[in-house]
């Protein structure tokens, strides 16, 4: 296992991704927020952390950075991903995937979707979510659209990074 990710705030001194809370800030220090350390990182931090297999730390990450603001739907898609993946029972008989989704994963896909029906990578994710499902045709839908939004495959590369160890 590789060292955790560490992202330096400096009114907080250094977080460390894989705990749940900063440090206490240092007595006499005026806290201000650091235009560094915003949403986007928490879910830069989270997606690191995702492709290294600690998708529970990812989450969390992602969950710190949600608390700040309102994600962009890339992200909220990302934490969507996050979740399925921490819930996911391990792989049943001979590497056949639980079909089991839970309603914040869907509410979450579908969140970013309604927010913008344009993010390839919401429509990545739920077209994986949906075949795992058994809704193929939905499915196929999905991965079009998915394909359609994102012609230079850069948000697919993603995706499959982070399908990679299934």
């Amino acid at each position: 296992m590789s060292a955790p990710y560490r992202i330096l705030n400096p009114a907080h001194g250094v977080t460390d991704a894989h705990h749940s809370d900063p440090p206490v800030a240092v007595t006499g220090v005026q806290a201000r927020p650091s235009p560094r350390f915003s949403v986007a990182v928490y879910f830069a931090a989270a997606e690191m952390l995702a492709l290294e297999g600690h998708f529970e730390s990812a989450r969390r990450a992602a969950e710190r950075g949600m608390k700040l603001a309102t994600p962009e739907p890339e992200e909220q898609a990302l934490y969507a991903w996050l979740v399925y993946r921490c819930e996911r029972p391990v792989t049943a008989g001979a590497g056949a995937i639980t079909a089991r989704v839970s309603a914040l994963v869907w509410s979450q896909t579908e969140g970013a979707l309604a927010r913008d029906s344009s993010c390839a990578l919401a429509h990545y994710f739920k077209s994986v979510l949906l075949q795992r499902s058994g809704q193929a045709h939905d499915a196929r839908w999905h991965l079009r659209r998915g394909r359609e939004l994102d012609s230079n495959q850069s948000v697919a590369d993603r995706v499959l990074a982070l399908l990679d160890d299934e």
